[in-house]
């Protein structure tokens, strides 16, 4: 892989490493002094996650049918991840406790999100030509 599209890689995964280590959502523990910046960290994972989707999303018609079920699965353990966000982005309500997210559970479902979401971006780099 050219180094252009390494770094491709690289800075979505950082900047998403970096906010993961600096959040507190879900009863998870940051690392000082990463949490003076959360919100600027947040923004930049936010940037890189919406490019590396666009990336992806440009290609989505060249990819495998494996590679679209593995984008189906990731989306599945992001949602389920998230579900207690999701739920009260949606209802505006205290979440229920069917819908908490336990921080073992968290951990283990988003970092999977994460690994298929890193995989699958590259793989579609594969295919640029730029």
């Amino acid at each position: 892989m050219p180094w252009y599209n390494q770094l491709r890689l690289a800075l979505p995964a950082t900047a998403s490493i970096l906010y993961h280590l600096s959040e507190t959502k879900h009863g998870l523990t940051s690392i000082y002094p990463l949490t003076l910046f959360t919100n600027k960290l947040l923004w930049l994972d936010r940037f890189f996650a919406v490019a590396a989707g666009l990336v992806v999303l440009s290609k989505f018609n060249t990819t495998s049918t494996a590679l679209r079920v593995w984008m189906g699965v990731g989306l599945g353990l992001l949602l389920y991840s998230e579900r207690d966000m999701a739920y009260s982005a949606l209802f505006s309500t205290p979440v229920p406790w069917w819908c908490r997210v336990n921080p073992r559970v968290f951990a283990l479902t988003h970092s999977l999100w994460h690994g298929i979401a890193f995989y699958i971006l590259s793989r579609v780099l594969t295919l640029l030509s730029f």
